[in-house]
């Protein structure tokens, strides 16, 4: 927040959205940056000049989204794209060394690709649940909206680059027009990301590299099967202590997926691994993947 606030004081506009849990979720209060009242007293002591919106998705759940876009609509516009929270045993030292290390990963994107990044965060923006409600925002500014994207960046790189999402059905419902080139549908929700996942291990000829905190999809685990099948191999990184029990949610569904799930120990090609690193005592802990990846065919 100093860093974001000195970078406000320099003219720039920052405006950061953060989560605000529901009733379900409000034990994650704790982990939030949720605008309670010491939160508030924060901002003022420090005359804050971010503008900051507050966002919850449908009951029980977070819009899970971490980005960040630098000089948005200028062809320098960079983006970072990934999975870090900005908790402290997110933000950690290379190495993982010491306790309660987590395990994580952002890409940057530069060029036409970030016009999507640009577009969502805008969409985001606009239609944050708690705009109008009390305390739902923070400073000056804040009450506007933003405009879209009106133009794609000049290309980067060589690089071929798709943006994809999850949004919820229905969660954005005022009829934008999306930018150049984009194929989002902003009143039905998107699985773009699982789409995608699904089409890529469909694809995999020779091998496929995942790091997950979970893996919990019914069809993504019978396309690992599949795969595993025809003779690629499956290396799957995830937290060597895992904070869902298989006995958790017990329904005669729920214990069909886990031994779905289970027998893909039985293949060869199939590696199931944890990481650790070296806590204060000498000794390994345990580093909790919280990355989300995927390489197939090793490109």
């Amino acid at each position: 927040m100093e860093v974001l606030e000195r970078t406000a004081r320099r003219g720039v506009d920052v405006r950061v959205i953060f989560w605000r849990p529901d009733g379900e979720t409000a034990s994650l209060k704790r982990n939030a940056f949720w605008g309670a009242p010491e939160h508030f007293d924060l901002l003022r002591r420090g005359d804050h000049q971010v503008k900051i919106r507050w966002d919850r998705a449908h009951p029980g759940f977070c819009q899970h989204q971490k980005t960040w876009l630098i000089d948005a609509g200028e062809d320098t516009e960079t983006s970072f794209v990934g999975g870090i929270n900005l908790n402290p045993h997110s933000l950690v030292a290379p190495g993982h060394d010491g306790e309660q290390q987590n395990h994580d990963v952002y890409i940057e994107l530069a060029g036409p690709s970030v016009a999507d990044v640009h577009h969502n965060f805008v969409q985001r923006w606009n239609e944050s649940s708690e705009r109008y409600a009390d305390g739902g925002r923070w400073g000056e500014g804040s009450e506007t909206d933003l405009l879209f994207p009106h133009r794609v960046p000049a290309q980067r790189g060589a690089s071929i680059v798709q943006v994809q999402r999850t949004t919820h059905r229905g969660r954005y419902t005022e009829p934008h027009a999306p930018p150049v080139g984009s194929s989002f549908d902003i009143t039905s929700g998107e699985q773009t990301i699982f789409e995608q996942y699904l089409a890529a291990i469909r694809a995999a000829r020779r091998s496929i590299y995942m790091e997950n905190q979970y893996v919990e999809v019914a069809e993504i685990v019978a396309g690992l099967h599949e795969a595993l099948g025809r003779g690629v191999e499956v290396v799957l990184l995830m937290p060597a202590v895992p904070d869902i029990s298989p006995t958790a949610y017990a329904t005669p569904e729920r214990s069909a997926f886990f031994q779905a799930r289970s027998a893909l120990g039985t293949y060869e090609d199939f590696t199931l691994a944890g990481i650790a690193g070296i806590g204060a005592d000498g000794r390994r802990k345990p580093v909790y993947v919280h990355a989300k990846l995927m390489l197939i065919d090793d490109a």
